[in-house]
């Protein structure tokens, strides 16, 4: 079972079938064939679980997504074929996942068989006959297999592929009749070794259909080793690169070969579609050009927009409340699991291929994913804000990563009590908008590449934009040690990308505490580093307050709204329209001044002309007594406020409220 690279740098597959110059390509979907894709043989990555099948080892194989696993079981199934000591023979069980009795499971399972003989690369295997009649068709597996080694020169490796996708009680059926033939396979002829891929799904999950049992079917021991097929480590990931460049292809420089292992994870199927679209959309005009770092990482931004490799498959996964919870946990940087999340499900997570598990921890399964899961949990959040920041920068400026975050801390404050968690995440709410809102407003000429920070307590994001590089973090402020730990740990960022500002925003969960403290800006230096904290929060709902009205629908006065009644929309408005409001409100005054208590008319005593000074003093000394609250008026409608009081002042960016205390004035609050 030698390796067989020289067949393939002369353009042959792993089979021995000649091929072409340049006929093979990356693989876009299902199962990989050597004939037509570049592939890494199953004896290189795998060499001793080749040698242990060829000396009758069992495997069984966990169902995972997007692994590879098939691939590689036609790749064991090729190298013990050349290596002469077994015949192997694959055989997918899809279709046999139709059934609806045990006679018609008997029959696919059969038919499947004979066509799996048929379509085998070995002259033995297409000749071989066997039996396929059973007294009981519950019963049939053992006499099918035994008659099919007996015609057999070589002993049998048996591979059985897509158990996953059978239901429970032929499942349960066919890995029972399994074991019991197993045990006593040294009286009669039967396969040496055999390989079931996804045999794990045999749980105890629904009762049989069968009169009489109504419990679930005991799990199922297996004589076999569970197989865990590893991700592709780098030396694979240029291994196989450099398969296309020997057959005649581009060339990949040591960093494309580096930023193809860090986006695809060790996901063979990754690999491939992050290679194949290098080929065919960033590189399709300059078939000459060398590939580069930068090459995969507009390849992985066209992959995940396109949601190939297997990525919308994978996000289902996040529907499963405990990968939710776990998810959450990594944005927020919480080491280890949330309490009460279920082993099941994070199994369940695996299997889809969202999650890998390992060494007691959860994380993506790749950097595809982890940016995937945040990309279609942030999307759900995304309406209402800006579309991009061109509408608001000049023809070759650079962005204004501050105000970009001030429009957050404005966008935060009005929305973030109306939106709903994605996935119910609740604690990652606000992480989660920050990302939807970096992303959006930077989505022409920029990008936003996420870290998370696993046990540190914040996300790390690295904002992208015209050449420019912005670090920004999110912590959650539990508590000021954190705070200041994380400003630490951001300071350290910052300095690594060798640049002289980062910001943080940090979000309180607290109700309890004002909203006054929490939104703000301050700026620290550290090292001669400056690093903006931006604080930012979940706000309750406003009170709703507004003004009364008369009959002709001007306000008069503030006060809270009755119950039952919908409160206006106020909004803030330039200082122009703030300063005619406040004139229409002292004409108002005055009106009210001079007015009757019959049906709103002038008495005779008011119209006559020695009342006019009496009229006039009375009017000036009401409009005197509001000049106050109307200056405050105008001042808290023109942003930002003008009567700040002394010291650090938090931003509002949207005001709501009005800070200044007068006698002859109540306390108002717009509504947003």
């Amino acid at each position: 079972m030698a390796d067989d690279t020289t067949g393939n740098a002369r353009g042959n597959s792993p089979d021995g079938r000649s091929l072409p110059a340049g006929r093979r390509r990356f693989a876009s979907c299902g199962p990989a064939d050597p004939a037509l894709h570049f592939t890494v043989p199953a004896e290189k990555r795998l060499p001793e679980i080749a040698r242990a099948l060829a000396e009758g080892a069992a495997y069984a194989i966990a169902p995972k997504a997007m692994s590879g696993r098939t691939t590689h079981m036609a790749s064991l199934a090729s190298a013990l074929n050349r290596g002469g000591e077994a015949l192997a023979l694959l055989m997918p069980l899809e279709a046999a996942a139709s059934a609806e009795d045990h006679d018609e499971f008997r029959r696919l399972f059969v038919a499947r068989l004979r066509e799996a003989l048929a379509e085998s690369p070995e002259e033995e295997l297409r000749s071989a006959t066997f039996a396929d009649e059973a007294p009981d068709p519950r019963l049939f597996l053992k006499p099918a297999l035994s008659s099919l080694c007996a015609s057999l020169p070589k002993p049998l490796a048996l591979f059985l592929d897509d158990l996953e996708t059978l239901p429970n009680y032929f499942l349960l059926s066919l890995l029972h009749q399994f074991r019991d033939a197993w045990s006593g396979r040294s009286a009669y002829p039967f396969p040496r070794s055999f390989v079931l891929c996804g045999a794990a799904a045999a749980r105890e999950l629904a009762p049989a259909p069968e009169a009489g049992l109504t419990g679930p079917r005991p799990l199922v021991t297996l004589p076999a080793l569970p197989l865990e097929i590893p991700p592709f480590e780098r030396e694979e990931a240029g291994w196989l690169l450099a398969e296309h460049t020997r057959e005649g292809g581009r060339s990949y420089t040591e960093d494309a070969v580096d930023e193809a292992a860090y986006w695809s994870g060790g996901s063979p199927a990754a690999l491939c579609a992050l290679a194949r679209t290098v080929e065919e959309d960033v590189l399709a005009g300059d078939p000459s050009a060398e590939a580069d770092g930068g090459d995969f990482d507009r390849a992985a931004a066209l992959v995940l927009a396109r949601r190939e490799a297997g990525i919308a498959h994978a996000l289902r996964a996040l529907e499963i409340p405990g990968v939710a919870s776990a998810f959450e946990a990594m944005i927020l940087g919480e080491p280890g699991l949330p309490a009460g999340v279920s082993t099941d499900d994070l199994r369940r997570g695996a299997e889809a291929g969202l999650v890998r598990l390992g060494g007691g921890d959860c994380a993506p399964a790749s950097p595809l994913l982890r940016d995937a899961a945040a990309d279609e949990a942030g999307g759900r959040l995304a309406y209402g804000m800006p579309r991009s920041v061109e509408n608001r920068l000049a023809e070759g400026r650079e962005l204004d990563m501050s105000a970009v975050l001030k429009a957050f801390q404005g966008y935060w404050q009005v929305k973030g009590s109306r939106v709903a968690p994605p996935f119910g995440m609740k604690g990652a709410l606000g992480h989660l908008a920050l990302m939807a809102f970096l992303q959006k407003v930077t989505a022409d000429g920029g990008e936003v590449l996420r870290e998370y920070g696993l046990g540190r307590g914040r996300l790390d994001l690295l904002v992208r934009f015209r050449g420019s590089v912005f670090p920004v973090g999110a912590v959650t402020n539990e508590s000021e040690a954190l705070l200041k730990e994380s400003l630490l740990q951001m300071t350290r960022y910052v300095d690594r990308l060798r640049t002289r500002t980062g910001w943080l925003v940090a979000f309180d969960p607290d109700p309890s505490v004002g909203w006054e403290r929490k939104l703000f800006w301050r700026s620290d230096k550290h090292e001669g580093r400056t690093v903006h904290v931006v604080g930012a929060w979940k706000c309750p709902p406003v009170p709703r307050r507004a003004f009364s009205r008369d009959r002709a629908g001007r306000p008069t006065r503030l006060g809270p709204v009755r119950s039952g009644r919908q409160a206006p929309r106020i909004r803030a408005r330039p200082a122009a329209a703030a300063g005619r409001e406040a004139g229409s409100l002292a004409k108002t005054a005055d009106r009210a001044a001079i007015l009757g208590k019959a049906g709103g008319r002038e008495s005779r005593e008011d119209r006559r002309p020695e009342a006019a000074g009496r009229r006039e003093a009375e009017a000036s000394g009401r409009r005197d007594a509001l000049l106050p609250g109307l200056d405050c008026l105008i001042s808290c409608l023109s942003p930002p406020c003008r009567r700040r009081t002394q010291g650090e002042a938090p931003f509002s960016p949207m005001p709501n409220f009005c800070k200044h205390e007068h006698e002859n004035v109540e306390k108002f609050e717009f509504n947003t």
